[in-house]
């Protein structure tokens, strides 16, 4: 499965599941992307580092 299949399948899944809250990492786990849900407009918003970085 390519990366780009991956993300595609991911994405699905959160839709289908509507959930509230992504965390996605690249391969060695050294990035980490963090979305959470907007409740007003259904759209998924990126948290940046520092952000991300202060609720953890």
């Amino acid at each position: 499965m390519s990366k780009e299949d991956a993300v595609t399948a991911g994405l699905y899944e959160v839709i289908e599941k509507e959930v509230d809250l992504v965390l996605a990492t690249d391969p060695d786990a050294g990035r980490l992307g963090v979305y959470v849900k907007d409740t007003k407009s259904g759209e998924y918003i990126p948290l940046t580092g520092n952000i991300s970085g202060s609720l953890l």
